[in-house]
């Protein structure tokens, strides 16, 4: 079915991009994306105009006419852009945006103050900010920069480890009352449970004793399951179950007793240990987005970020 409203000016400009790189895989690399986004942006663009735009096979890659004409005008109208664009530049000041993706618990207890404070310092540059953790591909989400939180980043995006996350096992001392018999993380097992999905297979989440090295793995099925760690704190405090949560989440808690920590001299790995920034290579984002970027992880390197216990 063809799209009624026409063409939109930012697949010309995809049309185009790919025309001058010569291909969906040299576009990929040239965006540090996997082909196979490249080729999905590309069917999806196609059967929504009804057209096809490259004649692509095994050993040839061809526009099409159709192709040509929105390639051409992509490109015309990239070249308008880059014009006004050189010309605002040496003028009055225009606001460059930058699309950030964050996770909400981290948004809240972490990143969200570093963010105020560029806003703060950069007026010229706005930030529009998204909820969401697991973001692989950044033109598909339309996401400048995404912090996920992750044991090891994409390899099709650039990555900067901004810090590690120790997580700690805690519960409400209601809950601690009932279960007074618990003596051995392997116990945990038979105890209701609050919590994302694990990072290890079948729910199993793996652990060590800091000082004798005695290693578990724990087989675990959360009783509630779900993936926003607010809510997943506030059940914990609730007396609905256990749960492994970020230090930088519990602290207060910790504090006035509303949470208690079991098991201080094991360390556990339930979801992923590091907080990523993501980007695109620099030749494919604007100045603010690079500026940002280099905020964040300034920022992150000089605060006191509890990522210890």
């Amino acid at each position: 079915m063809k799209a009624k409203d026409g063409i939109s000016a930012d697949a010309a400009l995809f049309v185009g991009r790919l025309l001058t790189a010569g291909g969906i895989s040299k576009l990929a690399r040239e965006l540090g994306v996997s082909p196979a986004s490249i080729s999905m942006k590309l069917s999806r663009l196609e059967q929504l105009l009804g057209v096809v735009l490259v004649s692509r096979s095994s050993s040839r890659w061809e526009p099409t006419p159709q192709g040509m004409v929105i390639g051409r005008a992509g490109l015309a109208l990239e070249a308008e852009l880059t014009a006004v664009r050189d010309w605002s530049s040496g003028g009055a000041l225009e606001r460059e945006w930058v699309r950030v993706c964050a996770p909400t618990g981290l948004a809240r207890y972490v990143i969200g103050d570093i963010l105020v404070d560029f806003s703060r310092q950069h007026p010229d540059v706005g930030l529009s900010v998204r909820f969401e953790n697991a973001v692989d591909d950044l033109i598909q989400k339309e996401v400048d920069i995404s912090l996920r939180v992750a044991d090891s980043p994409p390899k099709s995006m650039i990555a900067h480890r901004l810090f590690s996350i120790p997580y700690v096992l805690c519960a409400a001392p209601g809950l601690l009352v009932q279960h007074r018999d618990i003596e051995h993380p392997l116990q945990l097992e038979e105890t209701p449970f609050v919590g994302a999905e694990f990072v290890g297979k079948h729910h199993r989440v793996s652990g060590q004793h800091e000082h004798s090295k005695e290693s578990v793995d724990l087989y675990i099925t959360p009783t509630l399951q779900v993936s926003e760690f607010n809510v997943v704190k506030q059940a914990t405090v609730q007396g609905i179950g256990f749960a492994f949560l970020p230090v930088y989440m519990v602290q207060e808690e910790l504090r006035d007793g509303s949470l208690r920590e079991l098991f201080t001299d094991w360390r556990f790995h339930p979801y992923g240990d590091s907080v990523f920034l993501l980007r695109l290579r620099e030749r494919y984002v604007g100045p603010a987005v690079m500026q940002l970027s280099a905020f964040i992880r300034a920022e992150c390197a000089r605060r006191e970020i509890p990522a210890t216990r």
